[in-house]
């Protein structure tokens, strides 16, 4: 099995680049979003301090064997299986790469053979034990035995620095809608156009249930002087039938 080096960069919502620094030796780069595999850098020779600018693309997207076989093949043993590993690159000849999910990855060589190696599909992202993350999130670190920093990757409807906050009860609160538009550190005027009219809409919202309130109160003061008149009213004409 290669040697397998994790590393981390948390993008924000208003970027689309990202720059990673490895310090070891790579021949292989693997971007993985939730459970999709792309291969973005491939170089049979390593370029000691080389710059290297890729992007993640559909093309480069490394697919399930479920998406290349069909159900016979997929229900052989491992063992078995693996001699149709080179179908799919003679098939599609563009094609890159390809998974099981289990076992191999496998590249697409330029003559059309599949390259397989052993992959690990179910490593824990738990900072070598010391996980510090809530409600199962996935910790790394930037370094496998020195980290200086590390990073929580929360499931889906968590977020916060340890993934402590849910959106799940909260599903019509702004916190839930707008909780990753938000940047606490910039100013209103460079948040971005979600959170500006979410201001915007809940400024008017307010105005509106506070006249709505204001108008209320004001008709109930009005309906309760009405019946104090009237009563007054008809406890005068009372005396007055009393006294006749």
């Amino acid at each position: 099995m290669p040697t397998r080096a994790t590393m981390f960069k948390k993008i924000d919502f208003d970027q689309d680049t990202v720059i990673v620094y490895m310090p070891l030796p790579f021949h292989l780069v693997f971007a993985q979003i939730e459970k999709k595999f792309y291969l973005i850098v491939l170089q049979s020779n390593y370029t000691h301090s080389a710059n290297i600018s890729t992007e993640i693309a559909r093309s480069q997207h490394c697919p399930h064997i479920q998406e290349l076989f069909d159900q016979q093949i997929l229900d052989y043993p491992i063992l078995r299986r693996v001699k149709y590993y080179h179908l799919p690159c003679m098939k599609d000849s563009d094609l890159f790469c390809f998974h099981d999910n289990e076992t191999f990855m496998c590249l697409c060589t330029e003559k059309r053979h599949a390259n397989c190696f052993h992959f690990d599909f179910k490593m824990a992202y738990d900072c070598m034990g010391w996980n510090d993350c809530q409600n199962e999130g996935q910790c790394f670190q930037d370094h496998p035995t020195c980290p200086t920093k590390t990073m929580c990757v929360c499931r889906e409807c968590f977020y916060g620095t340890k993934c402590q906050f849910t959106t799940k009860q909260f599903g019509l609160s702004l916190d839930a809608i707008l909780g990753y538009q938000i940047h606490p550190r910039l100013p209103i005027t460079r948040q971005s156009i979600y959170v500006k009219s979410s201001i915007v809409v809940a400024t008017i919202m307010l105005a509106v249930v506070t006249t709505a309130l204001s108008r209320l109160l004001k008709n109930g003061n009005l309906l309760r002087s009405n019946v104090l008149k009237s009563n007054i009213n008809k406890l005068i004409k009372y005396d007055i039938l009393q006294l006749f």
